[in-house]
Formats: structure tokens, C-alpha cells, sequence
């Protein structure tokens, strides 16, 4: 739809404008257009006889001319026990695919899987039928002779390799060399591409839109395919020339009463890899579920309520997150909402899994609450309160030697984390230490030195619970050795809160 709409409004062959697809990570352009896939050929040419008989011709052996399985077949043929070996270059199916109990399965189901990455996944720990060959490989600044990525305007880069050797990670393209001709030795001699230069130099052979990437030598070197714009003057690479129209059929939109259209988005992570709990963006944590405020009100839900998604699939528990989304949607992580999303709806042409699906809200009553006590006074700043707010643990305001008195705790802007809890600790006064007063109290029979402005400000919190209305929970906990018995010093808080 979107492209057909580029096409209508001449988005396409000059400045300032254009269509080109937004990848999920660097690397995914150049691998696609170097034959990458299993439905095409290097350069996008489609797998056939005729493409399939060129390339045998240029590699002096024959190269099949049928298309292998996407990455969901392929996990569907793992099921029903159709694979021997499986080898994963990168990825992890675990966290990319929907449902990844049943993906777990299967790849458990097959005898070998290699597995060739940069980093350990948890796909890796998959116990297999036989066995699981794990090989380190370098990152792609340390590939021997240097690397290029297309990025996302065609533009290829070069990146000098960064001569260091981390245990026995070899280079990508090596290990993949040395594991083909140790398969087929005989025909070692034929796979050639025996360094970062020469694979260079076959691409720009093998892919003639890549001519120019066997120049590329230091940093910096870089160049367009296509020139600044493709299809200029509105010649497009089609047989007639010109750019054809799709008809997109419209997707399905009957929904269930009581359920909401779910949709996923992305946070601060690269591809399926976390870097923070918490998106940069939106201030939204892992755990949120976009709603727009007027589904929580006809919910009765309020900002940062437990709830959970569920369907027939699973259940994916969050919080409440206000966005300004439209009414009957919600939006959720990817990948944590795989657990609720269907295998086998796939795009008709690109295989690619859809990830969408239906689910009804729950809310989630009791439970456990969480807070955290922090006895260091450089920690009260409003990141840590923005921290405790963001993931629903309260502050507990703490009477301690080297804390702030209460009060001033009380004080601070967002020092109330939680909307519906309060806590406080009133452990020591402050300036006074445990061993003091321990000999100050024990045996803590009586009370033996009042502390006027600690006992308000617990008297201060209790109040503040009791005019919420049940909004609001106030746990307060008095320790002996803050006045010398902690009943006494309990039985004052409250006559003052009932006082006021």
C-alpha cells in the first residue's frame, strides 16, 4: 500500500523523496542482495534454470535451481522430523519467531544443530536429539581484509579489519570456506574466495549493480549503486518500464467484542537483543502495554496498572502504558509478545511471520509489591525515583544515621513512586549508629528518647493513605532501637494520625 501510494504521488526518481525499505539491522540489505535467502539468487535474480545454469557456468559446478525453505518451514520441517542438520549463521529463532514453546520443540527435534554467532543465545541451550557444535566466529570489524554493509540509501561501506584474535573466533566467510571444502574436498580448489579481497572481487563479478566493491580499501571508501537516484525519469527496470500497481488485499478486521487489535513495536534493542529495560522514546518499560486513556477508562484501569493479554495461545502480562493510540489497539514489545502471536500466518510473498494478533485484558489483582530501601543519600535523585516509577516499586523513606531525616525524604519531588503504596521504615535517628544505640536502649523495655519529628512524619504517611480513600496503602515498620520500644513509638504514630 505504501509503495503503490509512493507511485501516485511520483515519489520516485528525484531529489528529496523516494521508497527503499527500513531494515531491522545492518547487514540485512547486503546479505539480501548477495543471495542470502533461500527464494533467490545474488542480486535478486529469481532461482530458476536459466539463472541457476549462468552461475554453474562461472563456479565450474552445479548450483541447484530450486528454492530451499524460509525460516519458518524450517522450523515446521524441524517438527516433523524432515531435517538432519541444522545450521544457524546468526539469529535466533527462539526470540524471533511466535510461539516459541512450540519453536523450542523443534529444534529440539533435530539430531545436529551448528550454531556459528558472535555471542551466546538461548536457542543455543536448545538440548538437542544428538548434538549441538557451537563455532566462534568474529565480529565484523575484525573479518580478515575487511568488510563492507549497504546501508539503508545503497550506499556500500568499507571497514578495515581490526587485527586481534579472541580465542578461536575465526573470521565468518572462513569458517563457512574451510567447512565446505573439509565436506567436499575435491572440489576445495573450485570454491576460491580465499581472502576478504577476492570475495570482493567476485562479487562485483557475480553482481553487476555491486560493480565497484573490489576498490574499496580504507575507511572512508564508499560508494552509491544505482547512482543518487533509482528509476530516474521514471524509467523503472521492468520490462515495459514503467512501475505496475499492486492490488493489496485489505486485511481481515472482524474482532471479537472484548478484545483489542495488539500490534508490536521495538524499544532500545538491536534486533532481538535488549540494551535497555527502559525505550529512551517513549519512557516506556519491556513490560508496557500501549493503551489509549479512553480503553483504560472504560476498563476501569489506571496508568501503570497490572493486566494481562490473553488469547488461546497464551497470556502476556505488563503494565498499563497512556499513548496516544488509537481506541481498540494496543501495541507491545517485540520479542516478548511472540507468546501470544500464531504461527504459520505468514506474508504470501516474503514468508515473513505476522506479528499481530488479537487478545482480551486482564486485570491482574494482589500480588506481591516490591520496594526498595536505599541507605546512601546520593541515590535520592530523581533518575533512581524515575527508575522505581517506570517499573512500579515504591520508595521506601528510611530513618537511618547516614539518610536524610524522613521528612526531608518526604519532601522530594516523585519521591512517591507508586501510586497506590507508601512505606517507611523508621530504623535509627539519624546522626546515631547501630552500636550507640543498641547501649542507649537495650533491653528496649521503654521508651527512653522521643524523636518528635520522626513520629510525624509517620504520622504524616498514615494520613496520607487514610484520606485517599483506599486509594493508597501506607506499611510502616518501627524498629527498638529508633526510640528504644517500638510499640510505644508505633501507638504515638497513630494517636497522631487519628488526631488529625
Amino acid at each position: 500500500m505504501i509503495l503503490n501510494l509512493g507511485l501516485l504521488k511520483g515519489w520516485v526518481g528525484r531529489d528529496k523523496c523516494g521508497l527503499m525499505p527500513i531494515r531491522g539491522h545492518s547487514g540485512v540489505q547486503g546479505g539480501a542482495e548477495m543471495g542470502a535467502y533461500s527464494t533467490a539468487f545474488p542480486g535478486g535474480k529469481p532461482i530458476n534454470a536459466e539463472n541457476a545454469a549462468a552461475l554453474s557456468k562461472h563456479y565450474g559446478f552445479e548450483v541447484p535451481d530450486w528454492t530451499g525453505l524460509t525460516t519458518t518451514e524450517l522450523v515446521e520441517a524441524g517438527a516433523r522430523g524432515e531435517l538432519d542438520v541444522l545450521y544457524c549463521l546468526g539469529g535466533n529463532f527462539l526470540r524471533t519467531l511466535p510461539e516459541p514453546d512450540y519453536v523450542a520443540a523443534a529444534m529440539g527435534n533435530i539430531p545436529l544443530r551448528v550454531h556459528q554467532d558472535i555471542i551466546l543465545t538461548d536457542q543455543m541451550f536448545i538440548e538437542p536429539r544428538e548434538e549441538v557444535i557451537l563455532l566462534p566466529a568474529k565480529t565484523r570489524y575484525e573479518q580478515d581484509g575487511g568488510g563492507t554493509e549497504t546501508i539503508t540509501e545503497r550506499r556500500i561501506a568499507f571497514s578495515p579489519e581490526i587485527p586481534r584474535q579472541v580465542g578461536e573466533a575465526r573470521a565468518e566467510w572462513r569458517i563457512l570456506l574451510e567447512l565446505a571444502a573439509a565436506t567436499w574436498p575435491k572440489r576445495a580448489q573450485l570454491l576460491k574466495c580465499e581472502s576478504g579481497q577476492a570475495i570482493r572481487e567476485e562479487i562485483s563479478q557475480v553482481v553487476p549493480f555491486y560493480y565497484g566493491i573490489q576498490r574499496l580499501q580504507k575507511t572512508g571508501d564508499a560508494f552509491q549503486y544505482g547512482g543518487p537516484h533509482l528509476c530516474a525519469d521514471g524509467k523503472f527496470n521492468t520490462a515495459d518500464g514503467k512501475a505496475h500497481f499492486r492490488a493489496v488485499p485489505l486485511p481481515h478486521l472482524d474482532r471479537p467484542e472484548g478484545t483489542f487489535e495488539i500490534s508490536t513495536r521495538r524499544g532500545k534493542q538491536f534486533n532481538t537483543l535488549i540494551y535497555g529495560e527502559v525505550d529512551p522514546l517513549t519512557g516506556a518499560g519491556r513490560d508496557a502495554i500501549f493503551m489509549s486513556p479512553e480503553d483504560a477508562a472504560a476498563l476501569h484501569l489506571r496508568n501503570r496498572d497490572r493486566v494481562a493479554l490473553v488469547n488461546d495461545l497464551g497470556r502476556l502480562e505488563g503494565r498499563v502504558f497512556f499513548a496516544p493510540i488509537a481506541r481498540g489497539n494496543l501495541q507491545v514489545h517485540w520479542p516478548e509478545a511472540n507468546v501470544i502471536i500464531r504461527r504459520g500466518v505468514v506474508d504470501r510473498l516474503g514468508g515473513v511471520p505476522d506479528y499481530n494478533c488479537q487478545a482480551r485484558v486482564e486485570k491482574l489483582h494482589g500480588g506481591w509489591r516490591y520496594g526498595i530501601e536505599i541507605r546512601n543519600r546520593n541515590f535520592l535523585h530523581p533518575d533512581y525515583f524515575a527508575a522505581l516509577a517506570r517499573h512500579g516499586v515504591t520508595h521506601v523513606f528510611n530513618s537511618w544515621s547516614d539518610m536524610p531525616p524522613v521528612p526531608e525524604q518526604i519532601a522530594l519531588p516523585a519521591s512517591r513512586t507508586t501510586p497506590d503504596t507508601l512505606a517507611a521504615r523508621f530504623l535509627l535517628r539519624p546522626g546515631r549508629d547501630h552500636e550507640q544505640a543498641v547501649k542507649l536502649f537495650s533491653p528496649y523495655s521503654e521508651l527512653k528518647d522521643p524523636y518528635p519529628e520522626g513520629r510525624t512524619a509517620g504520622t504524616a504517611l498514615i494520613a496520607e493513605a487514610l484520606t485517599s480513600q483506599g486509594a493508597r496503602k501506607a506499611f510502616i515498620f518501627v524498629n527498638n532501637r529508633f526510640e528504644g520500644n517500638a510499640l510505644a513509638t508505633i501507638r504515638a504514630i497513630l494517636d497522631g494520625a487519628l488526631d488529625r
